[in-house]
């Protein structure tokens, strides 16, 4: 029985569909003939890029479904619509005003998480955006800078009128060149202005490379009120942070390591130093191995030597020999002109690369580079050793207080006031501070953590010593001191 249903089904179905096929072509319409097309050849090379697909729903129509794919071919391939480039993100979707609150939130740019409380709408001072800001770069993987300000500029004759919750944002606004005040005041009541904004993403630049295509963009612009609204900063906040984030493509995280490595580089504070760089190349062995030179306010200077055997390299087998800044500047042009594939590996104190894999094309061969870097017989700016410092940090361990200091002078005299006053003369040998016998005033301590401290200072004959901006760190007898220079 169910044999013979089934055949008067599709008996049915067939009589139906011959009356469909008779009633089209005695149209006036022409008839529409369905070719297959034949599926695409795409090669395997992985280029993500995030696309969206339209699926058919049984009930309602659906949204697209987006969806990574290996390269734009494959995508195309599957009829999706290519979005833009790298694997899709998770913020790709609208999000509601609520959403922009949590995330918020979640990120520590406001201490609110509902957005009836949020007052979305409202107008933002300047006090609540120094800390929207802030946090926003401090969630971003940027590297913080330091900026050197002068005494007192950010001392605020209207400190007593900034909410105490958000001084410290203030302050910290101030000390990375984002927020200015006027005349002696941080005014921190008034209204943020989209001309505030757009000067702060403009101070932002320097430190952040990437925002300067985001600050021409389109999106910079979407601010449209004459003041900022609460609502409309975190909206900003959430663009500039996904765009530090994704800018770049593929190479996004590559931009992200290359400013984090050079604000490293920069703050070390060297200026001289001896490099060994290798390369590997389809060449002659003299032209790959090892070589060993200096270098002097990013100058090579002197002769070239192999590092293996110390012999002099002559001719043009030095051709193409890098320092920091150009190995720098070499890992942007890679980025720039969007490279198949790049790799680099830096050093964690100073930032140098110390490895760079790039190759241009998956389709060339032989056009592959390979560099390896190490720095040796470091000399910072010793000029930068000379002024007034404070402990911060001793084993680990923060000091909440100032009473410990030390002072060098441009004579090459170190003198330390813990307890006691400690000093003794120095000489600088590559990373290491060579001090002279201490001498000592004798007064008793009653601190017990603040004498011993001041007896392990006093029995350094030799400190290894990193100079980063402006911190100072000495470590002798398995202790670690760290200074902040005032």
């Amino acid at each position: 029985m169910f044999k013979n249903w089934l055949i008067a089904v599709a008996g049915s179905l067939l009589l139906w569909f011959s009356v469909i096929v008779s009633a089209n072509t005695n149209s006036m319409e022409p008839t529409l003939i369905s070719v297959e097309t034949p599926p695409m050849a795409c090669t395997r090379e992985y280029n993500p890029v995030c696309a969206e697909k339209i699926v058919q729903c049984i009930t309602a129509p659906c949204n697209p479904v987006q969806q990574t794919y290996g390269n734009a071919c494959t995508a195309k391939a599957d009829g999706a619509k290519v979005l833009y480039e790298g694997e899709c993100r998770m913020d790709s979707a609208p999000m509601t005003n609520q959403d922009l609150v949590s995330r918020a939130y979640d990120k520590g740019l406001t201490s609110i998480s509902n957005l009836k409380d949020f007052s979305f709408d409202s107008k933002v001072t300047r006090e609540q955006a120094a800390k929207m800001i802030v946090n926003a770069i401090e969630n971003s993987n940027v590297v913080m800078w330091t900026l050197k300000l002068p005494a007192g500029s950010c001392e605020w004759m209207d400190v007593k009128s900034i909410d105490t919750t958000l001084l410290a944002s203030v302050n910290q606004s101030c000390k990375l060149g984002l927020f200015k005040g006027d005349r002696g005041n941080f005014v921190p009541y008034a209204t943020l202005t989209q001309a505030n904004l757009e000067t702060v993403l403009w101070r932002a630049i320097q430190f952040i490379p990437s925002l300067k295509e985001f600050y021409n963009s389109a999106v910079s612009k979407d601010l449209t009120s004459k003041f900022v609204t609460r609502g409309e900063l975190i909206k900003a906040l959430h663009a500039v942070t996904n765009f530090i984030t994704n800018a770049g493509g593929k190479h996004s995280q590559n931009q992200m390591a290359l400013d984090k490595a050079r604000t490293l580089w920069n703050n070390s504070s060297v200026i001289q130093y001896e490099f060994v760089q290798s390369r590997s190349c389809f060449c002659p062995a003299e032209y790959t191995r090892a070589m060993k030179y200096n270098i002097s306010g990013n100058v090579i200077t002197g002769m070239v030597s192999y590092q293996d055997d110390g012999s002099m390299v002559s001719g043009d087998k030095y051709e193409g020999l890098m320092t920091v800044e150009s190995s720098f500047d070499l890992i942007q042009d890679a980025i720039i002109n969007n490279v198949d594939s790049l790799t680099v590996q830096y050093d964690p104190t100073y930032g140098y690369p110390t490895n760079v894999s790039i190759d241009t094309s998956f389709q060339m061969a032989d056009e592959e580079m390979y560099y390896t870097f190490s720095l040796v017989n470091k000399t910072p700016n010793q000029s930068n050793l000379v002024g007034s410092w404070t402990l911060t940090n001793y084993n680990g361990l923060s000091i909440d207080h100032t009473g410990v200091t030390l002072q060098i002078d441009a004579n090459n005299r170190i003198s330390a006031h813990i307890c006691n006053f400690i000093g003794a003369n120095f000489t600088l040998s590559g990373q290491n501070m060579m001090f002279d016998a201490m001498m000592s005033t004798m007064m008793a301590c009653n601190d017990e953590k603040i004498t011993n401290m001041e007896s392990a200072f006093n029995n350094i004959t030799t400190a290894k010593y990193m100079l980063t901006g402006g911190t100072l760190t000495l470590e002798a007898n398995l202790n670690t001191w760290v200074w902040t220079k005032n």
